[in-house]
Parts: C-alpha cells; sequence; structure tokens
C-alpha cells in the first residue's frame, strides 16, 4: 500500500519539478505564469502527501496566483493589483491561523506573499529576480523539515533562474562614437 502511495507521490514531485524548472525559460511572462501554475500545484500536491502543510499551503496559494497570471492579459495588469495581493494575503492569513505549529512555518507562506508582490512586474525579468531571491527560504524550510528532495529540486530550481536571469538579460547598447 505504501509503495503505491510513494509512487504516486514522486510522480506528483516530478511533474511539479519539470513545470518549476521550465517556467522561467519562458519569456513570455503569462506562459511562464502557467507553467509557474502547474510547477507550484504539482508541489504543493506532493507537499501535502509528506505532511508539510505550510509549504503546501504556499505552493497552492502561489498556484492560484500563477493561474491568475496566466490568464490576465498585459494591459489588466495595473487594474487588478490590489484584488490579487489582497487576496493572497487573506490566503497567507488563514493558511497561517490554521497550520502555524512552529516559526519555520512562516517561511514559505511569507515567502508566497512576497512572490505575489514581485509578480505585479510586468516584465518577466523583474519576477525572475523575485523568485530567485525567495528561493532561499524556502531551502531553509526544506531542510529544516527533512524534505530533502524539494531541496534538491529547490537548489536546482534556483539555479535555473539563475540561468534564465543571466539567458534573457539585454544589457543597453551603449554607442561609441566613431
Amino acid at each position: 500500500m505504501f509503495d503505491h502511495f510513494f509512487q504516486a507521490a514522486t510522480i506528483l514531485f516530478v511533474i511539479g519539478f519539470t513545470f518549476g524548472l521550465l517556467s522561467p525559460q519562458f519569456r513570455n511572462r503569462r506562459k511562464m505564469m502557467f507553467a509557474k501554475f502547474l510547477g507550484d500545484g504539482f508541489m504543493g500536491l506532493y507537499l501535502l502527501a509528506l505532511g508539510g502543510l505550510s509549504g503546501a499551503c504556499g505552493a497552492m496559494i502561489a498556484a492560484t496566483g500563477g493561474l491568475i497570471q496566466s490568464l490576465t492579459p498585459h494591459h489588466y495588469l495595473k487594474q487588478t493589483r490590489i484584488p490579487r495581493v489582497g487576496a493572497a494575503i487573506i490566503l497567507s492569513i488563514t493558511c497561517i491561523y490554521f497550520v502555524y505549529r512552529t516559526p519555520l512555518d512562516l517561511l514559505p507562506i511569507g515567502m508566497t506573499v512576497i512572490c505575489r508582490f514581485g509578480e505585479l512586474q510586468s516584465k518577466a525579468q523583474h519576477i525572475r529576480y523575485v523568485y530567485w531571491i525567495t528561493s532561499f527560504p524556502w531551502m531553509i524550510y526544506h531542510f529544516m523539515n527533512g524534505f530533502y528532495l524539494p531541496l534538491i529540486a529547490c537548489i536546482i530550481g534556483s539555479s535555473s533562474i539563475l540561468v534564465s536571469i543571466i539567458r534573457h538579460h539585454h544589457p543597453h547598447k551603449e554607442e561609441v562614437p566613431t
């Protein structure tokens, strides 16, 4: 019985990890956010299966934000800022109320709120910076809870984000007088 459970959980992990790794590689914000939705959603289910409730809540809030972002056309970003961030904050406070056990539980949920603010940016590159910075507290959360597979995924994911930051960086070229 347990073998089937761990196989199913591993499938959730592999799907979440794959989409999480692909997400920052997309140049288009909406495609990036849809892949993030899939990655966070499957990873949230995986963390739930492991018993990491606050991590699962943070991932599911992030997945919800990713889905909303992927469905929101660029020209509506400014009009939907307050409802999106407000919803993330309300969901985060609700999650903290129900799943808080130790201060460590604040890390994933807090980083989720910070990412929602980062996703208010219209430029995918700025969103990548926020994701990269917030990946480090997630690593601490995974390590301290003994979730080593998600920890490795987070390390690889932050490396992927760093590669995509470098790959999509386009410095302003100054004209050289001739």
